[in-house]
């Protein structure tokens, strides 16, 4: 796949190959491979350039069933090169940098009866910027009826650091008496966790509608937060904690044979939060988005997707900035002239020429938003 998109102060060129391998072996096990590299070259106004390169490397293996167990596991690589140029502004500590991270999962699920399943997993994630990170995850799935269920789930996840945040050195404005004020990247950052309880019901009403109800609360720890080392300097730290609870709903319609409508709506609440009242309303009160697919013919199809964001703020160097709330319409054209091949021309955010869904870093610098774009994505199945 390329894509480039292109705005008066940005420009995003992206490239990737992805090859992918899957086979029934003879004992009733499955294998899967994937091997996938992407660059990535980014401009985007005085913030500097990206060039980053990254190979990605997937192996899942699932062994035949054990009785009432069903295994499944994998391990995975990823080896990132980037170049970071700065400006006058902004400087990286580190111009070019390479790290990787090497990951394993083991998961069991278990039919402890006919209609009720558990799950235990664990993942293993080592990363060159902070070490080691489990992450464990419990689920249960209870069948109440041929079209009805319950499920829940308790799990932890890590987000690692970025290299920006490492290492970057910006001066975000001036002081009355003439002296920068900076702001630093820690190189000893943590990274943020994440403590998820979910419950939700699905249920499908013959055969055109389907339903799913979710409640969810989201613990963080960790996050990451600018501290002041004297009256002029700051740096990133890992000072913030929030609870987000929440509901989401999803549900899909069959129209006709051919069209389907499928729409998904959630609502999150800060419930407790150790950060400033801006920095907590990072997160969007309200998030809906529709999905309209219709089936033109067997090798034809295509995929109408609208979403809105209600109002919030974002996290910069310069703190908490308001973002307008925005609706975002794409569209996709898919085309299969046979089993093996695909190939998808598709449109992003037609309806502005750039969205808006960061703000800037300086008040000199331009905010950060999605362009306007057109790509082509070619996948090709051996």
């Amino acid at each position: 796949m390329f894509k480039r998109a292109v705005t008066e102060q940005q420009r995003h060129d992206i490239g990737s190959l992805r090859l992918r391998y899957s086979r029934t072996l003879g004992n009733g096990a499955n294998a899967d491979a994937q091997i996938a590299i992407a660059h990535n070259d980014t401009q985007i106004g005085a913030l500097g350039r990206e060039r980053r390169t990254t190979l990605d490397v997937d192996i899942q293996y699932q062994p035949k069933a054990i009785g009432r167990h069903t295994l499944n596991t994998g391990v995975s690589l990823r080896v990132s090169d980037d170049r970071l140029t700065g400006t006058a502004t902004q400087t990286i500590t580190d111009a070019e940098d390479r790290f990787k991270v090497i990951s394993g999962f083991v998961e069991d699920e278990i039919a402890l009866t006919d209609q009720f399943d558990v799950t235990f997993g664990l993942r293993l994630d080592h990363h060159d910027f902070t070490g080691t990170e489990l992450s464990p995850t419990a689920r249960f799935l209870w069948n109440v009826g041929e079209r009805q269920s319950f499920w829940g789930s308790l799990s932890r996840a890590a987000r690692t650091p970025s290299r920006g945040e490492r290492s970057f050195d910006l001066t975000a404005g001036f002081a009355p008496n003439g002296f920068p004020i900076r702001i630093l990247g820690n190189s000893d950052l943590d990274s943020e966790q994440l403590t998820a309880v979910e419950f939700g019901y699905r249920a499908q009403w013959g055969v055109r509608l389907f339903g799913d109800v979710t409640l969810f609360h989201h613990s963080y720890d960790d996050l990451r937060t600018i501290e002041a080392i004297n009256p002029i300097t700051f740096t990133l730290d890992n000072g913030g904690e929030l609870d987000l609870y929440g509901v989401e709903l999803t549900s899909s319609l069959r129209l006709l044979n051919s069209l389907r409508l499928n729409a998904n709506y959630a609502f999150n609440q800060v419930a407790d939060s150790v950060l400033q009242d801006d920095e907590a309303n990072a997160i969007p009160r309200h998030i809906a988005t529709t999905a309209l697919g219709w089936t033109i013919s067997p090798v034809v199809s295509t995929n109408l997707t609208a979403y809105h964001v209600s109002r919030h703020t974002t996290l910069s160097a310069l703190g908490a900035q308001p973002i307008d709330a925005f609706t975002s319409l794409n569209l996709a054209f898919v085309f299969k002239p046979n089993r093996q091949t695909t190939i998808r021309i598709v449109g992003q955010d037609l309806l502005e020429t750039a969205t808006v869904e960061a703000a800037a870093s300086t008040p000199a610098r331009t905010p950060i938003a999605v362009p306007r774009a057109f790509y082509l994505d070619l996948s090709r199945s051996f």
